[in-house]
């Protein structure tokens, strides 16, 4: 009897690989099952970025290192370094140390406080523009990395706009509005939901990945023009970078935050939260 349920589920196993695994007990896997398991992996990895080798190998600055100026205080132009660095990698951008001059997003923010005008950098690829404060992160090194932000000659696919920037736009008003309004006893939280699960999974997987993109960007261009491999979080060159997996933390945060805001009481004492 059991070398005949023996033989009998070899039968049942060799039909469900035939039929491709829809057979309940077969052994294998189905499509859907198989798609979701390639979807959890996707969604459980840090994403990390895939570079090209730069057409031409970088040249040595003389006396430039990675924490040399942008701008010269005194004229508000760039430094002669600053320029090198920006022919070195094939750039045109408009380099700016005017708030005013940039995008309107990044003008609210500045003016609601979401950030500060002089504590953050960020490059616009619609208008192939980088804006660099005069004072802190007035480096060559971020520099190199909002340069990053707009180079296409080394990325293995290509950039939708909205890559970088989408998640956060997204979820920091969203999260903002959430905390201004009672947090965890926000009324508006259940209507806040989706927006955090969006702008949470989008700066897990999209945002992170560009990071990851600018961080390794600038890794080997100060390595080639500054002597020395260094980004603004740090990391290695073939591991997600620190950037890269702060965001992915965050946008985990942010989704799982909005999925615990739509969930129904009873529910989270079922699963003990």
């Amino acid at each position: 009897m059991a070398d005949w349920f023996r033989k009998a589920g070899e039968i049942w196993g060799k039909a469900d690989r035939a039929l491709g695994g829809w057979l309940p007990g077969g052994g294998t896997a189905s499509p859907l099952t198989r798609s979701a398991q390639q979807f959890g992996k996707f969604v459980n990895t840090v994403p990390q970025a895939d570079l090209k080798a730069p057409a031409q190998p970088f040249t040595r600055i003389p006396g430039a290192t990675p924490a040399s100026p942008v701008w010269d205080i005194k004229t508000r132009t760039l430094t002669p370094e600053a320029k090198e660095v920006l022919r070195q990698l094939n750039q045109s951008a408009d380099v700016t140390w005017d708030i005013n001059k940039t995008n309107p997003v990044a003008q609210i923010g500045s003016q609601i406080g979401a950030y500060h005008k002089d504590m953050t950098a960020h490059a616009n690829p619609l208008k192939n523009q980088i804006y660099i404060p005069l004072a802190n992160l007035n480096t060559l090194e971020t520099l190199i990395h909002e340069a990053g932000h707009l180079d296409r000659d080394r990325r293995s696919s290509s950039r939708p706009f909205t890559e970088g920037i989408l998640g956060q736009t997204i979820d920091t008003p969203v999260s903002f509005l959430r905390e201004a309004t009672g947090g965890e006893m926000s009324p508006f939280k259940g209507h806040l939901a989706p927006f955090r699960m969006a702008g949470g999974l989008l700066t897990a997987l999209s945002d992170a990945k560009e990071e990851d993109y600018a961080e390794k960007f600038t890794m080997d261009a100060t390595k080639g023009m500054l002597g020395e491999e260094t980004s603004g979080q740090g990391g290695v060159r073939d591991e997600p970078s620190v950037y890269a997996r702060r965001l992915y933390d965050k946008g985990q945060a942010s989704f799982r935050q909005g999925v615990s805001d739509i969930t129904p009481f009873p529910i989270k004492l079922l699963l003990g939260q």
